[in-house]
């Protein structure tokens, strides 16, 4: 009896290891990351204010959808916080200009517009004098668009 059981088993072995179809190699399956979750990373790092972190997440989404509206708008004022005003405006100035700002939602014009301010603010800041007025006007013009837009 004990013969005829390891007989079973070896030829089950031998079968099942010699079969003629060969084994299909299971792939793992892999969830592509959506612009969306990472957008969520991204405004997760910028709220801890891992402002680095945070740009670099946005530059990802811009990268799988360069029409990500409020991901360059964010990535634009983590920009700011971290002092690269030129990278800013480069980034507000494609919302403003290459995006139909006005179907914007409410609150993406409003940060925009606020953001836009404070650029000009900056700029500013280092400009001459006669140039220092006309860019705080243009700045509280865009602060005041903003308060209207956010008072909707």
């Amino acid at each position: 009896m004990f013969r005829s059981i390891c007989f079973s088993i070896l030829f089950l072995i031998l079968v099942t290891g010699c079969s003629s179809t060969p084994m299909v190699e299971q792939k793992p399956i892999v969830h592509e990351i959506t612009s969306e979750q990472l957008f969520q990373e991204a405004l997760a790092l910028h709220e801890q204010k891992e402002y680095p972190l945070a740009v670099s997440k946005y530059g990802e989404v811009l990268q799988k959808d360069s029409s990500f509206v409020r991901a360059r708008i964010y990535q634009a004022g983590c920009q700011f916080e971290l002092g690269k005003f030129e990278e800013a405006q480069v980034n507000v100035a494609q919302v403003m200009e290459d995006t139909q700002f006005s179907n914007l939602s409410t609150a993406d014009r409003a940060d925009t517009l606020r953001l836009q301010g404070q650029l000009l603010i900056q700029q500013a800041q280092k400009a001459k004098e006669k140039d220092k007025q006309a860019l705080l006007r243009q700045a509280e013009t865009h602060f005041d668009q903003a308060s209207v837009l956010e008072e909707r």
